[in-house]
């Protein structure tokens, strides 16, 4: 039986099925490259935070149950995972592989690191202040990409990263569209639904296109599509290629 949050749970299950479709879409892409591996891990630890969420709201109200507080914790590691593929993804979108791999090494340490933190205070504010260092990675990762490509996908990627902010800053202000049939939290879901739509955008449109071994400098030198011929090192991608790519 629900509890007298049925629009938190509602939200929280239909987030639960965008990310699942997402996911689902960008595994299903032809002649994807390396970035499929960590947008599909990003939609996947989104979808299964928002799957165990909405089970607490709903059907394990009780904050003091063990059952209750081992979901709480669950979240919290998703979270860290979530924030894990964000590095990933911006490690991969900027720089060479082997750079890419040492900050992608770097960023799972600090996930263990994480989980030894939150299994021994798991307070929501650590979660958040991980969650958003690798937002803010992900950020100027787009970022760059929109200003040497004019990607308009990374710049829908920006929006949704920016709305994921407004979003959460909604939620902390306990901000509502009806105190009872849409309270702050089911706000949130539905903000989150749109941003995590706009960020899907962004995926489709990088993870087919081939990456060039470019590294930040100076600038914003990142990885470029097919149409852009300035770079004349080899692409990483393509179709022979990403059967082979590391992660």
């Amino acid at each position: 039986m629900l509890n007298r949050e049925p629009d938190v749970v509602l939200t929280d299950y239909a987030l639960v099925v965008e990310c699942l479709l997402f996911a689902f879409w960008i595994y299903r892409s032809r002649n994807s490259n390396v970035l499929r591996f960590w947008f599909g891990l990003l939609f996947g630890s989104i979808g299964a935070a928002a799957l165990v969420g909405g089970t607490v709201h709903g059907f394990l109200t009780d904050p003091q149950s063990a059952a209750n507080r081992l979901c709480w914790l669950g979240t919290m590691l998703l979270l860290g995972v979530t924030a894990f593929s964000e590095y990933g993804i911006a490690a991969r979108l900027l720089l060479t592989r082997r750079l890419g791999n040492v900050v992608i090494f770097g960023a799972a340490l600090i996930f263990v690191v994480y989980v030894g933190i939150v299994v021994r205070n798991a307070e929501f504010r650590i979660a958040v202040l991980n969650y958003l260092s690798g937002l803010a990675v992900l950020l100027v990762a787009f970022v760059c990409v929109y200003v040497r490509n004019k990607n308009r996908g990374a710049l829908a990627g920006v929006a949704g990263l920016l709305l994921t902010i407004g979003a959460s800053a909604v939620q902390q202000a306990r901000i509502s569209l009806h105190p009872r049939y849409l309270n702050y939290n089911a706000f949130y879901h539905l903000l989150e639904g749109i941003a995590l739509l706009l960020i899907y955008r962004a995926a489709r449109s990088l993870v087919n296109v081939p990456l060039r071994r470019n590294v930040v400098a100076a600038g914003c030198e990142v990885v470029t599509n097919g149409s852009d011929h300035s770079s004349d090192e080899p692409a990483e991608g393509g179709r022979n290629h990403v059967s082979k790519a590391n992660v």
